[in-house]
C-alpha cells in the first residue's frame, strides 16, 4: 500500500501562536504546560446515551465512572486539558454535595477527583454546563421551558440565570476545577429564532426591551432577534460575574456549533469568553473570527457530526495556531478503548468517524508521525471540489427520513476516501452563504420543502453550473413551479397523480456504462422507492442508474396523489427508474434518488456506492475506477449516527437479517 508520512508539529508550531494567559490565570505548572504546548483537549461525553426521555443519557448511567481510569485514559491520549462534566444535559451533577443533585448512584466524587488526579498529571481539568438544554430543569419548571427535547429549550429567565450562576459558582468552589465549557448558549430553540412567547418570555420583554410587549403575532423578526440577543447578553454578564467572583482566574470556554448564529454573532459573549471553540470544524471560519474580532484562544473541534476530516483539519489547525478538541460518548463501560492497543495500533485508513478523530488526535498530541494511505494526502484545497449537504429534520419514526445522519455519514466517507472533494453538512436554518462557493449541493427535506424555500437562491447557482442532488422526499415538492425547476435542474421530479411512492424490494441487476455506475454490483434493497417520475422531455440528458421492475401490487393501489393512477397501471411489467443522473443543456449536473426512506438501507454496499459516486460526479470530480470505497457500517454504527435512543419495540435482529445479509 502506498504510504504518505505527515509529521505533526506541536511545540514548534504552537509556541508563540497561542495567547493563552493560563499561566497567569491558575498560577501553576499545569497551566504553563498548556500555554507552552497549546490546547490539546478531549471529552468522553456523558451527554448522549441510553434511557432518558429524550436522546440525553438517563440520570445515573455511567455513575460508576472511575476517575483514576478516566485520567489514565486522557493521559494516554496525550491531552493536556481534560474536559469533563459539572452538570450534564440530563440536569444532574457529577460531583457530590453540590447545589445541583448528583447523578443517582454516583460512586465517586467524580469531578472533584478528576481535578485532583488531573492536576497531579499536569493536566488542566475543565467541566461542562449546557446553557440551553437541561432535562431536569424542564421537568421541574415546565412553565419556563419548551418541553424537554434533546435540543435547545430554555428561555434565559431571571430564575434560570440565577440557577445557572449558582451551579457554576458552586462547582468552581467545591471541585477546584480550572474552568468550564458553556455549550448551546442560546435563548430557547437554538436551530433558529422561533420564540413562541411563553408567559415567562413576555415578562422578560418588559425587563429587556423598550416599550410594552406588542402582542403575540405582532413581534417582528427583527424585534424577536434583538430580544434573543439581549437575553443571551444578560445571561452571559451574570454567569461571567458569578464565575469570576467565585474563582477570579477561572477559564470560561464557549463552544459554538455555528459561529455565525444570529443570536451570538459579534456579541459581547464571543468577544469576552476566555476560550472560543468552533464545533463546526472549519479552520477557515476560525481564521475569519480571529481576523474580524482580533482575538485568540481559539479551538477547533473534531466530531462525528461535523464530518471534518482529521487528516486535514488537525495539521491545518496546528499550523494556524488553533487548539484542538474532540469528543464522543463512552463505548466501553464509561470509557473508550485503549489508545495504544486500539487507536494507535490501527492504520488510519481502517478507521472512520470518531475512531479516526481519536487516532489522529492521539498522534498529534503525542507528537507521533502519521502514516496513512493515499487518503491522508488530499488534493490542495483550491483543487478539491466542494460539496455542501443541506438537510431538514428527520421524521417518520426511528431511522426514517434521517437526512442529517445520512448526510453526515456520506460526508465523512467522501472526506476520508475521495481527496478530490471536500464535503460539509449544514442544517437548513444555518447560514447558507456557504452555498455560494459550492461545486455541488445535496438537499434532503420532506415534501421538497428545501426546493421550494431555496428555489430563488438556487436558480443563479444552477445557471452557473453548480451540481444538485435531491434525495427521497426532496424530489416531491408538489408545487408546479418547484417541480418544473427540479426537472430543469436534475432531469426529473415526482409529479403527484403521475408518480407513486410504494414500499417494495427492488432488484437491481444491470447498470449503464457511466462513471456513476463504477463498482456497482447487482443488489436488492427494500425501500420506499418512488417511481414513474416526470422526466425531461424524451429523457434528453437523463441517464438511468438504478432501474427495476416493481411488483404488480404496487401498481394496483387506488388513485391518489401518491398511491396510484392509470398511467402507472398501464406500465405492467416494465422497469422503472428510481435513481438517475442528468447533464443540463447549459452546463451543470444533477442527481435524483428516490430511496432513503429508512436509514438502515445504507448497509447495502452498492446502494451506498451509487449515491457516493453520483455526488462526486455532480461536483465535477473524477469517480474512482471502482467507485467510492467505504466499509459496510454495522447496525450499531448506523444507530450511533441517529443520535437518539433505540425504541423498546425496535427489532434489531430483523433489521440485521434484512439488510446486513444482502
Amino acid at each position: 500500500m502506498k504510504k504518505y508520512v505527515l509529521f505533526i508539529l506541536l511545540a514548534i508550531v504552537t509556541v508563540g501562536m497561542f495567547d493563552i494567559a493560563v499561566g497567569q490565570v491558575t498560577g501553576n505548572k499545569v497551566s504553563s504546560r498548556v500555554a507552552k504546548d497549546g490546547i490539546k483537549a478531549y471529552c468522553i461525553d456523558f451527554n448522549w446515551g441510553p434511557g432518558g426521555p429524550n436522546a440525553f443519557t438517563a440520570p445515573g448511567v455511567w455513575a460508576d465512572a472511575d476517575p483514576r481510569e478516566h485520567v489514565a485514559w486522557y493521559k494516554s491520549l496525550g491531552a493536556n486539558v481534560i474536559q469533563t462534566f459539572a452538570v450534564s444535559c440530563n440536569g444532574y451533577a457529577w460531583y457530590k454535595n453540590g447545589v445541583v443533585p448528583e447523578q443517582p448512584g454516583l460512586e465517586h466524587d467524580f469531578l472533584t477527583e478528576m481535578v485532583r488526579l488531573g492536576h497531579a498529571e499536569q493536566m488542566m481539568v475543565m467541566a461542562y454546563f449546557c446553557v440551553g438544554a437541561n432535562t431536569r430543569w424542564g421537568q421541574l419548571h415546565p412553565e419556563e421551558s419548551y418541553g424537554i427535547p434533546a435540543d435547545g429549550h430554555i428561555p434565559l429567565t431571571k430564575k434560570y440565570n440565577a440557577y445557572l450562576c449558582s451551579a457554576v459558582a458552586d462547582a468552581l468552589k467545591k471541585t477546584k476545577m480550572d474552568g468550564f465549557m458553556l455549550d448551546w448558549f442560546f435563548h430557547g430553540p437554538i436551530r433558529k429564532t422561533q420564540i413562541k412567547w411563553l408567559d415567562c418570555e413576555i415578562q422578560m420583554w418588559s425587563e429587556l426591551m423598550d416599550g410594552p410587549f406588542p402582542g403575540k403575532g405582532k413581534v417582528t423578526k427583527k424585534q424577536e432577534l434583538e430580544f434573543a440577543r439581549r437575553s443571551v447578553d444578560r445571561c452571559w454578564r451574570q454567569v461571567r460575574a458569578a464565575a469570576k467572583s467565585a474563582k477570579p482566574g477561572c477559564i470560561i470556554w464557549l463552544s459554538m456549533y455555528n459561529l455565525n448564529h444570529p443570536q451570538v454573532a459579534d456579541s459581547r459573549l464571543v468577544k469576552e469568553v476566555d476560550w472560543l471553540m468552533n464545533e463546526g470544524g472549519s479552520v477557515e471560519d476560525l481564521k475569519r473570527v480571529r481576523k474580524e474580532l482580533g482575538r485568540g484562544n481559539l479551538l477547533n473541534c473534531l466530531a462525528r457530526w461535523n464530518s471534518a476530516d482529521p487528516r486535514t483539519v488537525v495539521p491545518a489547525s496546528l499550523k494556524a495556531g488553533f487548539g484542538l478538541y474532540g469528543f464522543t460518548r463512552p463505548i466501553k463501560g464509561s470509557l473508550l478503548p485503549s489508545v495504544d492497543d486500539y487507536y494507535l495500533a490501527k492504520d488510519l485508513d481502517d478507521l472512520t468517524g470518531d475512531e479516526a478523530n481519536i487516532a489522529m488526535l492521539a498522534r498529534a498530541y503525542r507528537g507521533i508521525a502519521v502514516t496513512a494511505a493515499t487518503s491522508a494526502s488530499p488534493a490542495a484545497p483550491e483543487e478539491a471540489k466542494k460539496i455542501v449537504f443541506v438537510h431538514g429534520k428527520a421524521s417518520h419514526g426511528y431511522g426514517g427520513h434521517a437526512y442529517g445522519p445520512a448526510f453526515r455519514m456520506l460526508a465523512r466517507i467522501l472526506n476520508e476516501k475521495v481527496p478530490a472533494v471536500t464535503a460539509a453538512v449544514i442544517q437548513d436554518n444555518a447560514d447558507l452563504a456557504v452555498l455560494d462557493t459550492a461545486d455541488a449541493i445535496v438537499l434532503g427535506s420532506d415534501g421538497g420543502r428545501l426546493v421550494k424555500s431555496l428555489g430563488d437562491r438556487l436558480e443563479p447557482l444552477m445557471e452557473k453550473g453548480v451540481g444538485l442532488a435531491c434525495i427521497h422526499y426532496t424530489v416531491d415538492p408538489g408545487d408546479p413551479k418547484a417541480v418544473a425547476r427540479l426537472i430543469a435542474w436534475i432531469g426529473g421530479a415526482y409529479q403527484q397523480h403521475w408518480s407513486v411512492n410504494p414500499h417494495w424490494e427492488a432488484d437491481f441487476t444491470t447498470f449503464p456504462d457511466h462513471p456513476v455506475a463504477r463498482g456497482l454490483k447487482p443488489f436488492k434493497a427494500q425501500d420506499e422507492w418512488y417511481y414513474h417520475m416526470r422526466f425531461a422531455k424524451d429523457m434528453k440528458g437523463v441517464t438511468p442508474i438504478l432501474s427495476a421492475v416493481p411488483p404488480e401490487s404496487t401498481r394496483q393501489r387506488p388513485d391518489g396523489p401518491h398511491s396510484g393512477n392509470p398511467h402507472v397501471r398501464a406500465r405492467k411489467g416494465m422497469a422503472e427508474v428510481v435513481g438517475w443522473v442528468y447533464e443540463r443543456p447549459g452546463g451543470g449536473r444533477g442527481f435524483g434518488f428516490t430511496g432513503m426512506h429508512t436509514h438502515w438501507t445504507w448497509a447495502q454496499d452498492s446502494y451506498r456506492k451509487s449515491v457516493l459516486n453520483a455526488l462526486v460526479w455532480i461536483a465535477g470530480a473524477e469517480v474512482p475506477a471502482d467507485g467510492v470505497p467505504s466499509r459496510t457500517p454495522t447496525l450499531e454504527e448506523l444507530e450511533a449516527d441517529l443520535g437518539v435512543p433505540r425504541p423498546k419495540n425496535f427489532n434489531a435482529d430483523a433489521i440485521r437479517e434484512r439488510f446486513e445479509s444482502k
